[in-house]
């Protein structure tokens, strides 16, 4: 997924509130979650965005894949977005 991705995400959620926490879901089998803990930048020589990268926590608890995997609100990304 790319980050226009992300963010066409995000921008179609009517209402958002700025502090809605960010949760990441695990596995859909025994659904895990988590947070987001940091956001990096890896740069190339030449100081270009190579990648970010989003560092999470340990599992935190147990989700609801239904919630999570099946009924999103919105579809994941393509496996062409990666």
């Amino acid at each position: 997924m790319r980050i226009d991705t992300v963010q066409d995400l995000l921008d179609a959620i009517e209402d958002l509130d700025p502090s809605t926490p960010i949760r990441l879901a695990m596995q859909p089998n025994y659904p895990m979650t988590g947070s987001l803990r940091n956001v990096c930048v890896e740069r190339g020589e030449d100081d270009s965005a190579k990648a970010v990268w989003l560092a999470c926590s340990d599992h935190e608890d147990y989700g609801c894949p239904r919630e999570a995997w099946d009924e999103c609100e919105f579809f994941p990304g393509s496996e062409d977005d990666e």
